[in-house]
């Protein structure tokens, strides 16, 4: 009886403190860069490069956490937008969202291939380096994985409303062209050798995962360093 009480009483502690979500983590090899994106629900997102450097998303807020900083996005975007650095980081954008195959110019190969466990289709598309005008192959694979899927939209609608504030130009291209090139029912496994996904799972995420650290001052406006590090958190954002 007394180990029937145990059970219960632990099973009880386990749904107060983790609740069902997923996660996954994309690779960017040539950034030497990781990005984990753990899921609740649509409105408690956490986006991390680092564990003490990530985006909360409680919604309708956005709070980014840089270590013992923490910074309202929504409070301080206006008020940056016209910031030298946030124009460089546009233009970059702007740049990259050349690379993106055009419109209907993904060609489905009949292959397949499992990243991190899942199956996807191998499509090809030919782009147009806008830096040295060359045409160049690209190797994409994209599943219809359902909660995946729900992933990205989630992630999408988070960046409709959210992004456009940073010089609509450069983001806005970045995110237009990803939106015209990919139906809005698959979600990318692989994108040529630029990245992929590394890892993904159905699991409990405990709720503290969600939580803005405690006692924390929440700052209207970011330095230098938190801004910098707000760009890298927000590029998954802008797909």
């Amino acid at each position: 009886m007394r180990t029937l009480y145990s059970l219960i009483l632990l099973f009880s502690v386990t749904l107060q403190t983790a609740t069902a979500g997923m996660e996954a983590i994309w690779e960017l090899p040539t950034k030497d860069m990781r990005v984990k994106v753990e899921y609740l629900n649509q409105n408690n997102i956490r986006i991390s490069i680092e564990e003490d450097l990530y985006l909360l998303i409680k919604e309708p807020n956005i709070y980014m956490i840089n270590g013992s900083s923490v910074t309202d996005v929504n409070a301080f975007r206006e008020k940056i937008k016209d910031w030298r650095i946030v124009r460089f980081l546009s233009k970059k954008m702007d740049s990259r969202s050349q690379r993106i195959p055009p419109p209907d110019s993904l060609k489905a190969s009949g292959k397949f291939e499992t990243v991190a466990g899942i199956q996807g289709e191998i499509y090809n598309a030919v782009i147009t380096n806008s830096e040295t005008g060359e045409k160049e192959n690209r190797e994409i694979v994209l599943s219809k994985h359902p909660k995946l899927v729900e992933l990205k939209q989630a992630m999408r609608a988070i960046s409709d409303r959210n992004m456009k504030t940073f010089h609509n130009k450069g983001f806005a291209h970045m995110k237009n062209a990803m939106q015209n090139s990919f139906p809005s029912d698959v979600s990318i496994l692989r994108y040529g050798e630029k990245f992929h996904i590394a890892y993904f799972s159905e699991k409990d995420l405990p709720k503290e995962r969600f939580l803005l650290p405690a006692n924390a001052p929440i700052k209207e406006l970011p330095s230098i360093s938190d801004l910098t590090a707000f760009m890298r958190l927000a590029v998954p954002l802008s797909h």
